[in-house]
């Protein structure tokens, strides 16, 4: 897993919210630009830190790797129209990192080619998208963890005490340090739902168990044993995940719908009649067949988590 810098501009928001990278092939003058190239190696499971306004204000994990695509339409800049997509699937943090307020600690890190950051400690000027190394991603992961959460459209809520939870439970897994940074990143990124918990769901379950959608970028990869709840070789394991829309991700994670091993829906009592109504739930009714440890997993959803996280 290789970790990236991207330098965002006025671009800032409208990659986050469309989750995705997108750089031109050639400038205007049709040259090519190195940094631009980099985007063709990025590869999927990588870790992208974005940088806005003088600081890391989000962290994503690459979904999928560059592919040929026209300029998005949200993006009013005047480049040239062909370029490079990679999708990235990003969160933000309440905890904005200032490299600068840091920087004669962080200038050992930065690569002595294409740097980020100038030698003022600023963002490095035409300069979108850099690799850099495990140390310095580890050193800015640890700066934004604490405060990072899911919320990429409209303002950032404050945060509730589900997310306050995810953020101790991340906390104390950063700061085991029985166990190697490396699994301490996947560990966390397995509490998202993303990275090799991510992947490795996604090998098996292809589509939404629910609703049948097939479009990665749409889909949440949902521990069936909560990830507090799990051994750390649980949080990683496959077979303990669904690919779920993320309103059925909702209602699985809050113990409001479970199901049978045998792919019977089942639903909480206590879920109000508007969400039934206005989700369309009654048209659901068995969702397939399980795997063996994919069953063992949904037993344990059923007698800890149906019907009681809920309550």
């Amino acid at each position: 897993m290789a970790a990236w810098w991207v330098n965002q501009g006025k671009t800032f928001e409208q990659e986050l919210r469309g989750g995705y990278l997108w750089a031109p092939k050639l400038q205007r003058d049709g040259n090519r630009l190195k940094s631009y190239e980099f985007m063709k190696d990025v590869r999927v499971g990588d870790q992208v830190f974005s940088y806005h306004n003088q600081a890391i204000r989000a962290v994503g994990v690459v979904t999928n790797g560059a592919i040929s695509q026209d300029k998005p339409g949200e993006l009013t800049q005047d480049w040239n129209n062909e370029g490079w997509l990679v999708q990235v699937e990003f969160v933000v943090t309440e905890l904005p990192f200032k490299p600068k307020s840091e920087f004669e600690t962080i200038r050992k890190m930065l690569p002595t080619t294409y740097s980020p950051l100038d030698k003022n400690g600023n963002g490095a000027q035409k300069l979108y998208l850099s690799k850099i190394s495990d140390e310095l991603a580890d050193y800015l992961f640890a700066k934004v963890a604490p405060g990072l959460i899911v919320a990429i459209e409209g303002d950032l809520p404050p945060l509730s005490s589900a997310d306050q939870t995810q953020i101790d439970e991340e906390e104390s897994v950063w700061n085991d340090t029985s166990i190697s940074e490396t699994t301490r990143k996947q560990l966390i990124a397995a509490r998202r739902g993303q990275g090799v918990f991510r992947e490795r769901v996604f090998g098996f379950e292809r589509r939404c168990r629910v609703t049948h959608v097939v479009e990665p970028a749409l889909l949440i990869a949902s521990h069936i044993k909560p990830w507090s709840a799990s051994s750390p070789t649980e949080r990683l394991d496959g077979n303990n995940g669904l690919m779920l829309s993320p309103h059925f991700d909702r209602l699985f994670d809050r113990g409001l719908m479970s199901f049978t091993d045998s792919g019977e829906i089942l639903l909480a009592q206590n879920l109000s009649s508007d969400v039934l109504e206005k989700w369309h739930l009654g048209k659901y009714r068995n969702v397939g067949s399980f795997t063996s440890l994919q069953k063992t997993y949904l037993e344990y959803h059923r007698d800890q988590v149906f019907e009681r996280k809920s309550a």
